[in-house]
């Protein structure tokens, strides 16, 4: 979703912008995609929800921690973030699932 220079790529800029559209400071609804994008993408692609930059400057790892928590939280709830997640990051979202399953075994 960023080409090599840095930037969203088309789908990016798409998913941004139903983020946006469908995110609010007033509902967690779609809460964990936006701050699960915004991680990834270092707030490039990301909707009401989520972190400012200067929170993932005080520790390396919080991004990842941040990836991880949410697509955890994604996948527990199995609903249409789900879907969206794995409709747009298929290889994130049924990796992640994945490694949850097995751990449950």
């Amino acid at each position: 979703m960023i080409n090599p220079n840095g930037k969203p790529t088309d789908t990016g800029k798409k998913v941004r912008r139903w983020l946006l559209q469908n995110t609010s400071e007033n509902s967690p609804q779609f809460g964990n995609l936006s701050d699960l994008f915004g991680a990834l993408t270092e707030n490039q692609i990301v909707g009401k929800w989520g972190h400012e930059q200067e929170y993932y400057e005080k520790d390396p790892n919080l991004r990842l921690q941040e990836v991880f928590a949410n697509s955890i939280d994604i996948i527990a709830d199995g609903g249409q973030e789900l879907k969206l997640l794995k409709k747009w990051t298929p290889t994130l979202g049924s990796t992640i699932e994945r490694l949850i399953r097995e751990a449950l075994a």
